[in-house]
């Protein structure tokens, strides 16, 4: 797919303001999608395994009448404080993408299986240590790139991924 020339400044933008020399590649889903892709088509290629994970947000308040505008706060400051791990946490050519207001896609090129869990795990840990909150948890989802599995086109209130793939898919929560 060819991406229309406003699109292509859109990502160039995205592009100058996303880049760390030091880490992770942050950009808008749309182009995810287009690098997912593509790298989907390059482990086909080269026969290696990658994985991509889905990050989901998660708040548990006991009081069911809980105030919205509580709610939306504690929403915002996970997902930033979520951000802002995957930033510090995640290697350089790793790539990020919000999917909602809740969930993060983090793709993981030249990751086995065990090494993707690895990389659940220590951002697991580290969000927790930033939180300090038993009642703020992040599912973690990981499934390997594939052609077989094809991105949602667009973000419509999130998502999650159903099993029923031949790929590997698996869970972890704090």
């Amino acid at each position: 797919t060819v991406l229309p020339l406003g699109e292509f400044r859109k990502w160039i933008n995205i592009r100058r303001l996303s880049q760390d020399p030091e880490g992770v590649f942050f950009c808008e889903y749309t182009v995810f999608r287009e690098i997912y892709r593509l790298e989907a088509r390059r482990a086909l290629r080269a026969g290696i395994t990658e994985y991509v994970m889905l990050l989901t947000i998660r708040l548990d308040l006991q009081d069911k009448q809980a105030d919205p505008a509580r709610i939306q706060y504690y929403r915002k400051k996970a997902s930033t404080k979520l951000w802002q791990v995957l930033k510090k946490y995640l290697r350089m050519g790793d790539v990020v993408a919000r999917y909602s207001d809740e969930q993060f896609l983090v793709m993981l090129p030249y990751c086995n299986y065990e090494s993707s869990q690895k990389v659940a795990r220590r951002i697991l840990s580290n969000f927790r240590k930033v939180m300090g909150s038993q009642k703020i948890t992040v599912k973690v989802e990981t499934r390997d790139v594939s052609m077989d599995y094809e991105l949602p086109p667009e973000r419509k209130g999130g998502v999650t991924w159903s099993h029923e793939k031949k790929s590997k898919t698996t869970e972890t929560m704090i």
